[in-house]
């Protein structure tokens, strides 16, 4: 089974895409986050929008931070489901103001960490 836990769904019929990930987990969400930003009229030059991922980001890293007792516990780990989709809807944002294809940028960075890893057991960062 693979660390996202994807080999069932293959087994189950769908689609494969890059590397034998779903076809199903396509950025489709990101026609749905330019939507809600034309719809809302929130038009932001990119800097911007990456200064709204890079706080989302920051959200994050505070809830760390705060839940592990600043790296004190580890097993205390606990990061809020609406933090992380605040910070991939601004991902998704700058990706839409950039005209990049989440999905594509996606499929790119799974084909160059695939079968990838660092001395540390981790993912190489593929630079």
């Amino acid at each position: 089974m693979s660390s996202f836990g994807l080999t069932d769904e293959k087994q189950r019929g769908h689609k494969a895409d890059v590397g034998g990930y779903p076809h199903a987990l396509e950025m489709k969400r990101q026609q749905q986050v330019a939507d809600v930003l034309r719809d809302s009229d929130i038009d932001t030059p990119p800097a911007y929008r990456l200064l709204d991922v890079v706080a989302e980001l920051g959200d994050i890293a505070a809830q760390v931070n705060e839940t592990t007792g600043y790296g004190t516990d580890l097993t205390a780990l606990s990061i809020r489901e609406d933090e992380l989709g605040d910070a991939l809807f601004a991902l998704l944002a700058l990706c839409e103001q950039l005209d990049v294809d989440a999905d594509a940028a996606l499929s790119s960075a799974l084909a160059k960490y695939e079968g990838q890893s660092g001395t540390s057991g981790t993912p190489a960062n593929g630079d």
